[in-house]
């Protein structure tokens, strides 16, 4: 009888160990992935639903200190589902230290006005000021457009890509705006209403 115990016993934690490694593996695999050879670190516990009408619709997530140290690109997955995203603040990714905040625009990198999922790879070097020795306390995403829209950011992830790394964009498809918009008005309001997108 005690044998049967004993058996029953031993097969419950083998069964709870197995368990256990399995979650374990799951969870490493989710905060670290593979990006073209190199270790990755998951910035976004959760994946954001961003949903705006006439207003700013913004997202933010805490960093752990020192984990952008070692990565110098930030790859970004989202859904514009057809938002044509608008310039600067409009459509901004904020590295946040302190008081300081080092922006890009989404405008500038992705394909504008896509209904459908798709990723940019950002250089950390594009957000005005950065550098590797300034620590960021969190990343903030924020949109703005004078209609109702929704935006799915699924994914953050840190990366090294080295010098030089195949498919990375290098350079923001920078837009030359115009100032048609002179007027402060309750569906443009500051600091949005000195920008639209080229004629």
């Amino acid at each position: 009888m005690k044998k049967r115990a004993y058996f029953i016993l031993g097969v419950l934690i083998a069964f709870g160990m197995l368990i256990y490694g399995a979650n374990l593996y799951t969870y490493e695999k989710s905060k670290y992935s593979r990006i073209r050879g190199t270790t990755s670190v998951q910035l976004l516990p959760s994946s954001w639903h961003l949903v705006g009408n006439k207003s700013i619709s913004d997202a933010s997530v805490t960093l752990e200190p020192n984990v952008l140290i070692n990565n110098n690109t930030l790859k970004i997955t989202f859904d514009l589902h057809g938002l044509c995203a608008r310039p600067g603040p409009a459509s901004s990714v904020d590295l946040v230290s302190g008081k300081k905040i080092f922006s890009i625009s989404i405008s500038d990198y992705a394909e504008n006005c896509k209904n459908g999922e798709q990723s940019i790879d950002t250089p950390l070097s594009h957000f005005i000021g950065y550098d590797s020795k300034i620590i960021i306390d969190s990343i903030n995403i924020s949109f703005w457009d004078p209609t109702i829209y929704s935006v799915d950011i699924s994914s953050i992830i840190a990366y090294n890509a080295g010098s030089s790394v195949l498919g990375i964009s290098t350079d923001p498809k920078i837009k030359n705006l115009k100032k048609t918009f002179p007027q402060i008005t309750p569906l443009r309001p500051s600091p949005y209403a000195a920008e639209s997108l080229p004629e």
